[in-house]
């Protein structure tokens, strides 16, 4: 079975704020027989700043995406072997939250159609397509994911910031403590001093 090929290293310095919402490079696998149609994808993707790694079969997308699960599948419905409706179904099944998107064409319309209501994918992308249709897709497909990342980062951030109060509570509270001891002390040796001055002059 070949080996996915990853993505190259070419991308543009600085660009492609898509690719990178909230700090993250998006990770996306393209699956496609077709040599110029997967790298075709592959360099618009990592243009906008997306990390890209492309299979060239179902069988070849099943291994990458287990090696190394990416945020967002796009896959090309008639495949040799394994179809692509097939391949993200496997893949929703691994990973439920992993974006999936499957390329067709208008005949296999009505077969896309009812994957897309059975929730097997999570978007069509109807070829021909042009850079705009599969980028304005993509982001739509990576939207859930970016803002379950975000949620997750919140969730973090806040239980560190609460971890952080409550340390600092306590050692509020055990100044507090040795605060009021101290008092206690000196208001006793207070009382003390009174009471021996009052026993003197009598």
């Amino acid at each position: 079975m070949p080996t996915a090929e990853a993505g190259g290293s070419s991308s543009p310095a600085g660009s492609g704020e898509a690719g990178t919402e909230s700090g993250h490079r998006h990770s996306i696998l393209v699956v496609d027989d077709q040599s110029n149609i997967r790298h075709m994808i592959r360099n618009i993707l990592e243009a906008e700043g997306y990390d890209v790694q492309v299979a060239a079969d179902g069988e070849e997308g099943i291994a990458a995406f287990r090696k190394d699960t990416p945020h967002l599948i796009i896959s090309d419905y008639q495949m040799p072997g394994m179809d692509g409706l097939d391949l993200l179904v496997q893949a929703r099944e691994s990973a439920p939250d992993t974006a999936r998107m499957l390329c067709t064409g208008y005949a296999n319309l009505e077969v896309a159609l009812t994957a897309i209501n059975k929730g097997a994918v999570s978007r069509i992308l109807v070829k021909p397509f042009d850079p705009e249709d599969l980028l304005g897709s993509v982001q739509d497909c990576l939207e859930p994911v970016r803002l379950r990342m975000e949620n997750t980062e919140l969730l973090v951030l806040t239980q560190s910031q609460n971890d952080k109060l409550t340390g600092w509570n306590q050692a509020l509270e055990k100044e507090v403590t040795l605060r009021i001891e101290h008092l206690q002390r000196v208001t006793e040796a207070s009382i003390y001093s009174l009471a021996e001055l009052a026993e003197s002059r009598a």
